[in-house]
């Protein structure tokens, strides 16, 4: 980043262990993945919740521990390969969970 940006405090904050420091007042909603890697979400809640999806795809919105909500059929059908791929007649269990694993991390949850 060029001094003039850093001047202006447009770096972004870092913590210690060098991952962004979000603040509690942002309104971006991040991803699953970005959650993830702030610790906020485990990878046991990411596999819980394609557990949940793979058992009932029309199952209620999924909680993870720290109060986020993720309605797991809507962020399979937002995800197009995963939409794709788990609506494909023949195609098993093993080769839908990558598809809908990938959607959950890349989908943004609701917070409360």
């Amino acid at each position: 980043m060029d001094a003039g940006a850093a001047s202006l405090g447009i770096m972004a904050p870092l913590r210690n262990d060098a991952r962004p420091a979000y603040p509690s007042g942002m309104t971006e909603k991040l991803t699953i993945l970005a959650l993830c890697e702030l610790n906020l979400i485990s990878d046991v809640e990411v596999n819980a919740a394609i557990e949940a999806f793979m058992a009932d795809p029309m199952a209620l919105p999924f909680v993870f521990k720290e109060g986020y909500r993720l309605n797991l059929g809507k962020a399979i059908r937002r995800h197009p390969g995963a939409n794709e791929f788990v609506n494909r007649s023949g195609a098993g269990p093993l080769l839908k969970r990558p598809f809908v694993r990938a959607a959950i991390l890349q989908a943004r949850p609701d917070r409360g």
